[in-house]
């Protein structure tokens, strides 16, 4: 029968913790026992003095009073006792046994008496036994650990205390306490096992692991892996203090208070060193456990020098990379600024040019004006011819002019509207309209208008609303053969808070790389010498821009050989 003090084995799936905590149960328990057989002991000496009616002396008594009791409260004691009490004779021989000795043997009452102590010991530990006979018979004091022999053949783990008797009485020369802790050591040899199991799986893992006693400071336990990683050989680790491997030792610091604040830690990084003084970077898990009774760190580590090899070379590369595009962002910038003000020496200069062209221009049709009307006297039929033809060609060289001279001052870089003011939108497309009309009248052309709501307004820039109109239905009329349509579309979106103006036409079309380059300046669909129609490929260059002046966008959608339809969005205000 086992003690009801007994702590039970945890399951088979208990954790590291649940024995840590039955061990501290276990020791805790076997203080207790071993001062009360020290109690024990005392109370059995005075007992078996007083039985025979010998005085006890001062260095067998502890306690006050002891002396004074009687024999049969010692008696009582040492029967009720819930430790095993053998009294032996010089020969080691059998003179009692209290009741809970002969319960933890399985003997029957009187069973044990007269026989031989090492009767009652297992093969394998009776020479235990004789080895501390000697001991007993010096007259010192002994405690140590053996089996016993059950009645019914099982084996009972024992922790002995002896004490041998200063003085033989009636034939009793020692006794022993007995302390049942077989539980105590099954319990021990399931830790045993559990930290067999534990070493062959960490043995077999492919990450360094080693187990760290976290009073001490000493490393208890390190797998083949690693020894290879801190370059020692295997076993020869344990022992020896662990921060020595810590490069710095203010991350062993900060690792001991992260520890302490949580438990476990994962993907530590910290440099360490290995015994032949090579440093590398490791990242370490790690948590806090039992290992061999003891409070312990169980960490693995991943070297990751490589990877912070490579960190730092990327990081570096970075930085390189931005200094490179900061010095590229500057050179293009520079180049920018060139490019606008190469671009605006152009502008300046076809402005000023077409200044020049225009003046004498304007001159040279006003005296064929005059000639056509005879100012100066009658014409015959070959002047009148030639006359007749001057205009159209000044004309033409002049709608040239005029190009140049809006686009240029109006759509330099940077510039914005003139004016912003309340613009009623079927007033403006009525204007805009009108040279088209006269165009598509002349061509046979049908020309259709839509607007809605009628009273629709927006505060934009006047001036070029009607440019960007005449110059949309200008080329839609213009790519549009005779008996074509060209249409003209105006629509709300109040939502959006925006207007949709569309103008749109059933001419030549274009493909879809030309409509990828028809809002650069100087492009147009036919740039042949012997092209069919005239300009020079300024007109949506200059709506795209004015468009994106009164912060609106422009969008075409057009097919070959079936017309175009271009769309102006602007907002309601600008």
């Amino acid at each position: 029968m086992q003690s009801e003090n007994i702590v039970p084995l945890p399951p088979p799936e208990a954790t590291i913790e649940d024995y840590e905590r039955l061990v501290n149960k276990l020791l805790a328990r076997q203080a207790e026992l071993e001062a009360q057989n020290k109690r024990l002991v005392q109370a059995l000496n005075v007992s078996v003095r007083d039985a025979h009616g010998v005085q006890a002396s001062a260095r067998t008594v502890t306690s006050p009073g002891a002396s004074q009791m009687s024999p049969a409260l010692y008696r009582m004691i040492v029967e009720i006792a819930d430790e095993g009490i053998w009294v032996i004779d010089q020969d080691w021989f059998t003179r009692y046994v209290n009741p809970r000795m002969e319960q933890m043997l399985g003997q029957e009452k009187g069973a044990m008496l007269g026989k031989h102590v090492t009767e009652f010991f297992t093969e394998s530990d009776r020479a235990v036994a004789l080895e501390n006979m000697p001991r007993r018979d010096a007259g010192l004091h002994d405690t140590f650990e053996l089996r016993l022999m059950r009645h019914d053949g099982s084996t009972l783990w024992t922790l002995f205390s002896t004490i041998p008797l200063p003085e033989a009485v009636d034939g009793c020369a020692g006794v022993a306490m007995v302390v049942d802790i077989t539980e105590r050591k099954r319990m021990e040899e399931a830790l045993r096992l559990s930290e067999e199991r534990y070493r062959l799986i960490a043995d077999g893992l492919p990450l360094p692991a080693a187990v760290i006693d976290t009073e001490a400071g000493i490393i208890l336990y390190g797998n083949p892996r690693a020894s290879q990683l801190f370059e020692i050989e295997y076993g020869s680790g344990v022992g020896t203090q662990a921060h020595v491997y810590f490069v710095d030792q203010n991350d062993r610091a900060r690792l001991a208070e992260l520890l302490q604040a949580t438990g476990q830690v994962s993907d530590f990084e910290v440099r360490m060193r290995t015994a032949r003084g090579r440093e590398f970077w490791v990242s370490m898990s790690s948590n806090i456990s039992i290992y061999q009774g003891r409070r312990a760190l169980h960490s693995t580590y991943m070297d990751i020098t490589e990877r912070k090899r490579i960190e730092d070379e990327l990081r570096q590369l970075n930085d390189e990379l931005e200094m490179r595009v900061t010095e590229r962002t500057a050179a293009l910038e520079q180049a920018v600024a060139e490019l606008h003000r190469a671009d605006a020496l152009k502008d300046a200069f076809l402005s000023n040019v077409s200044h020049e062209l225009r003046t004498p221009l304007t001159g040279v049709l006003g005296m064929a004006d005059a000639l056509e009307l005879e100012f100066s006297g009658p014409l015959n039929e070959r002047q009148h011819r030639y006359v007749e033809q001057d205009p159209k060609q000044g004309d033409r060289l002049l709608a040239l002019v005029n190009s140049i001279l809006n686009y240029t001052p109006r759509c330099w870089p940077g510039r914005s509207i003139s004016r912003a003011e309340p613009c009623h939108l079927i007033e403006l497309c009525a204007i805009g309209v009108r040279p088209a009309r006269l165009q598509a009248e002349a061509k046979g052309q049908r020309l259709h208008f839509a607007l809605q709501p009628h009273d629709l307004e927006i505060i934009s820039d006047r001036d070029g609303i009607i440019q960007m109109i005449q110059k949309l239905t200008d080329n839609a009329v213009k790519f549009t053969p005779a008996d074509g349509e060209v249409g003209l579309e105006v629509t709300d979106d109040p939502g959006r808070r925006m207007v949709d103006i569309v103008v749109w036409d059933t001419g030549i079309g274009m493909t879809p790389e030309q409509q990828q380059q028809i809002f650069q300046p100087f492009v147009q669909i036919d740039n042949g010498l012997n092209r069919q129609y005239e300009g020079v490929g300024l007109g949506l260059a200059y709506v795209r821009r004015m468009v994106e002046m009164m912060g609106g966008s422009i969008t075409v959608q057009s097919e070959l050989g079936k017309g175009s339809r271009f769309t102006v969005t602007l907002p309601h205000r600008i």
